[in-house]
């Protein structure tokens, strides 16, 4: 086992040790209701993918209002599911004394920021879609 797994086995063990049954019962149901939100989060984030798959695979263009509010909620349920750990891990440290550790990874950044950049592509899209259709067809309301 590495140093960090044996940091994380006594970082347990002294926790089980040192507080009573109901406080232990506490952490694991505060812990339980973040992994909650973040499956929740995780289910949002797949139901707008299917969303956004569904209205590209039917519609003759991609590049609708309904697609860029696909992309723009993912992001923004992707930068909550970024931020979560942060919140619980500071709680955790405030309410309970534990040091819950959540490492940001820049990766995860460079994500939202590529699809709020997609979203502003597809909106962008949408534009030049109206514009050419009002050209094309002579139609002013589009």
């Amino acid at each position: 086992a590495s140093e960090d797994n044996i940091n994380t086995i006594n970082q347990i063990k002294n926790v089980l040790t040192n507080n009573s049954n109901a406080k232990i019962i506490i952490y694991v149901e505060s812990g339980m209701f973040f992994l909650c939100v973040t499956v929740m989060l995780y289910i949002l984030i797949l139901k707008h993918l299917e969303d956004l798959f569904e209205n590209i695979g039917k519609g003759d263009t991609p590049f609708t209002l309904d697609n860029v509010n696909h992309i723009k909620k993912i992001a923004m349920y992707l930068i909550i599911n970024i931020v979560l750990p942060y919140v619980s891990g500071i709680l955790f440290e405030l309410i309970f004394n534990m040091d819950i550790s959540a490492e940001f990874e820049m990766f995860d950044l460079i994500e939202i920021l590529f699809l709020f950049g997609m979203a502003y592509v597809f909106q962008y899209g949408h534009a030049i879609q109206l514009d050419s259709k009002g050209k094309m067809y002579g139609d002013d309301n589009e």
